[in-house]
C-alpha cells in the first residue's frame, strides 16, 4: 500500500468549488483502496458559504476534541486524515504568514513522520511552490493535479518539476501537451453516491426544469440569459433554476449591464446546496454553457447517473463526458472583450438551442431511460482504480 498526501490552502471542504470535491473524492477513493491518505489544507474558499461550511466543520470538530488546537484540527473522514487550518479570511491572497506557516509545518511534519510516497498538488503562489520543493528534497513522487487552463504557457514550478500528471479529459491534455514532457493519468470523474432513487421519478405534465449552477460569465451566463429569454417568448412550460453559487451573480449581472428586474420571469434563484441530490431534486436538464475551457465538468456524470440529460456548449473536455450524445453539444458562440474588458458573446441566436431543449422536454421520459442505461455502462468504477492503480505503480520507475 502506499502513503498519499495532498496539500493546498484552499478547502477541500468548499462545496462550490468543483476542482476540491474532485479531489476529495479521489482522495476517498485511494482510501477505500487500502492506501494511507492525508490531507493538509485550510478554510479558504471560493465564496462565503464554502467559508462557511469550512469554519462550522472546524468549530464542530473544536469543541468534540478538548485537545485540539485553536488553529489547527486533525479528523479523520472516509478514510481520509485531514489537517484543516482555521483563516480569518475566505480569499487565498489574504492568508497571513502565521496561517502559511501552519500549513507548511503541518506538510513537513507529516512528510518526516509518515513515509509519504506520492504528494499531489496545484498552485503557483509561494506557498504551494516551497511545499512542492519540500516534497522533491524528500524524493517524494510529485504529482501535479491538473484540470484547468490557468497554466498555459506560464512557467510554473508545478509543470516543470513534476514527476507525473493526473487529469480528468484528453482535451486538456492536448492544451498542454507541448508544456508537459511527463506521462499524464486520466482518472475518470468521481461522484457522490447517491441517496435518492431516481429510477422511478418519470416527468408527467408538470412544468419542466433546467439548472444552471455557478453564473459567471466565462461559465455562460449571458448564453443563459439568452436561453431562458428564448424559451419564454415561445410560451413553454419551462423554467430554469439559476444555483447562485459564490453569491457571484449580481456582481456578474453589474458587469453585462443587465438590471436584474430585465431578467426573464422564467429564471428561479436558489443558493448553494451541499446535498447534491438535493441539488438535482425536480431537474430535468442540465445546462452548461461554459464559455472557457471545462476540463471535465463533474456535473455531467452527477446528472447522467440520475438520468438527467445535459446540453452544453464544446468546450474543453465537456463533449468527452457527454459521450455518445453529440445532439447536445453546440458550438460555443464567438466572443470578444469589451471596452471594460468583460467576455461578451457575439451575435449569438439561440434557437437551435433552444430548439433542442424543446425536443427533450416532449421526449423526455425515453430519452432519461438512455442516459442512465448509458451511465450504467461506462463501468467508472473500474476504470477510476485501473487509473489509480496505474499511478501507483509509477513508484517503481520513480524510485
Amino acid at each position: 500500500m502506499a502513503n498519499f498526501l495532498y496539500a493546498n490552502a484552499h478547502s477541500l471542504f468548499d462545496y462550490t468549488n468543483g476542482g476540491c470535491k474532485s479531489i476529495k473524492l479521489i482522495l476517498e477513493k485511494l482510501a477505500t483502496m487500502g492506501h494511507h491518505v492525508y490531507s493538509v489544507t485550510s478554510s479558504v474558499s471560493n465564496g462565503d458559504e464554502g467559508f462557511k461550511h469550512s469554519i462550522n466543520l472546524f468549530n464542530l470538530e473544536q469543541i468534540s476534541n478538548d485537545k485540539a488546537d485553536n488553529r489547527i484540527i486533525r479528523i479523520v473522514k472516509n478514510g481520509v486524515s485531514h489537517s484543516l487550518v482555521k483563516t480569518y479570511s475566505k480569499d487565498r491572497l489574504l492568508l497571513n504568514s502565521r496561517e502559511q506557516e501552519y500549513i507548511f509545518r503541518e506538510v513537513q511534519s507529516i512528510v518526516s513522520k509518515k513515509n509519504i510516497d506520492i504528494f499531489i498538488g496545484w498552485g503557483n503562489l509561494l506557498l504551494e511552490e516551497s511545499i512542492m520543493k519540500l516534497v522533491k528534497h524528500n524524493n517524494i513522487l510529485l504529482c501535479a493535479y491538473l484540470v484547468n487552463p490557468s497554466y498555459k504557457g506560464k512557467n510554473t514550478y508545478l509543470l516543470e518539476e513534476s514527476d507525473i500528471v493526473i487529469s480528468d479529459s484528453k482535451a486538456t491534455i492536448k492544451l498542454y501537451k507541448d508544456e508537459v514532457k511527463v506521462p499524464i493519468i486520466i482518472i475518470p470523474k468521481l461522484i457522490d453516491p447517491i441517496v435518492v432513487d431516481y429510477s422511478s421519478l418519470k416527468f408527467s405534465n408538470s412544468r419542466f426544469t433546467c439548472l444552471f449552477v455557478n453564473p459567471l460569465i466565462k461559465k455562460g451566463l449571458e448564453a443563459f440569459i439568452k436561453i431562458a429569454s428564448c424559451i419564454e417568448k415561445k410560451n413553454l412550460p419551462i423554467d430554469f433554476i439559476c444555483i447562485n453559487s459564490n453569491n457571484s451573480l449580481f456582481n456578474e449581472l453589474n458587469k453585462l449591464c443587465i438590471p436584474l428586474d430585465s431578467l426573464p420571469k422564467n429564471i428561479i434563484f436558489k443558493d448553494s446546496v451541499y446535498d447534491v441530490d438535493l441539488l438535482f431534486k425536480g431537474v430535468h436538464l442540465l445546462l452548461l454553457p461554459s464559455l472557457w475551457h471545462e476540463s471535465g465538468s463533474r456535473l455531467i456524470y452527477e446528472a447522467y447517473a440520475r438520468g438527467i440529460p445535459v446540453m452544453a456548449f464544446n468546450t474543453g473536455g465537456t463533449p468527452e463526458l457527454i459521450g455518445k450524445f453529440h445532439e447536445n453539444v453546440f458550438e460555443s458562440p464567438k466572443v470578444y472583450f469589451d471596452q471594460n474588458n468583460i467576455l461578451r458573446i457575439y451575435n449569438w441566436d439561440p434557437n437551435d438551442f433552444c430548439k433542442r431543449i424543446s425536443y427533450i422536454y416532449k421526449n423526455y421520459n425515453q430519452y432519461s431511460c438512455d442516459i442512465k442505461i448509458y451511465y450504467d455502462g461506462l463501468d467508472l468504477h473500474d476504470n477510476q482504480v485501473k487509473a489509480l492503480n496505474y499511478l501507483i505503480s509509477k513508484l517503481d520507475d520513480f524510485q
